[in-house]
């Protein structure tokens, strides 16, 4: 199994002036030639952007000198790749001014236990190879269920917790108003069933704090019937407590259900006062 990702790492390159007749800075790629990725040659489509800013990310690019810009996205077509460059055009028709910034992804390779390998680009990899899993650091992981948990329960609080002073979990959300607590747990080989035990300190968690709704996630393959019926047990609480499992089939399929994939472009947007959009 390859232990390693290689993903593209973003790159401040290129940014040239052009005054009438004159050009200050030289050194700005050329992007409008590119036809294909510069990595596994195939086709490059390019789209534009503007439409993404929000009035206060568009005050962010505009100027009183430089009133009109563009945003324009190269991405190799072979999603597999995910090569990428980013082109951002401020411009002055009146007078003939133009400033262009390029930015693109250079390779980068990860190990795949590395503390640093972005998130979407693990998410992405372990889509293809499931077991990835057991290979990645507990802290990644649980980063990782913290972005899976936000497509599972859009627009709700999703907070990673770790491991200080965590009261016995690993991510805290609130969802439709009440408060969700999530134990996560990294097997580190495949063919382990995950016991009882867990589910029984989450349910006292779950006792002492007075929440209603939790959630283990667990690489094991499965889960005991022990652990299933623990699940069912009657607390003395207001309202029936309802604590859901979820295993390695069902974490493939938190992870598959990606909304927005691996988009590091959108990295320059957040710069530039986009709000809602993030790598995580």
């Amino acid at each position: 199994m390859n232990d390693r990702i290689t993903t593209y790492a973003a790159a401040l390159d290129y940014s040239v002036f052009w005054t009438p007749g004159n050009v200050t800075l030289s050194s700005c790629r050329d992007l409008s030639s590119i036809g294909v990725c510069p990595y596994c040659q195939n086709d490059v489509r390019f789209e534009y952007l503007d439409h993404l800013l929000t009035p206060e990310g568009l005050e962010n690019y505009t100027t009183a000198l430089m009133p009109d810009f563009s945003l324009k996205l190269y991405r190799c077509q072979d999603s597999r790749c995910g090569w990428w460059a980013f082109r951002e055009n401020r411009g002055d028709a009146e007078y003939g001014r133009m400033q262009q910034v390029t930015k693109w992804g250079h390779t980068k390779v990860f190990e795949v236990s590395s503390k640093d390998v972005p998130i979407k680009a693990l998410r992405k990899e372990i889509s293809a190879n499931p077991l990835l899993v057991y290979g990645t650091h507990h802290s990644t992981f649980e980063r990782l269920m913290v972005d899976c948990l936000h497509d599972k329960f859009p627009g709700s609080m999703v907070t990673h917790v770790g491991k200080v002073r965590d009261r016995g979990i690993d991510i805290y959300c609130v969802v439709d108003g009440e408060p969700l607590l999530v134990q996560v747990k990294r097997r580190e080989a495949p063919g382990h069933t995950e016991g009882v035990e867990v589910v029984r300190a989450l349910n006292g968690v779950l006792l002492r704090d007075g929440v209603y709704r939790g959630m283990v996630i667990s690489t094991s393959e499965k889960f005991s019937r022990e652990a299933h019926e623990e699940t069912a047990i009657t607390m003395p609480t207001e309202k029936p407590v309802v604590v859901e499992l979820i295993a390695l089939d069902g974490i493939i399929d938190l992870i598959s259900q990606d909304q927005r994939g691996y988009e590091p472009w959108m990295d320059f947007l957040v710069l530039a006062g986009q709000a809602g959009h993030s790598s995580r």
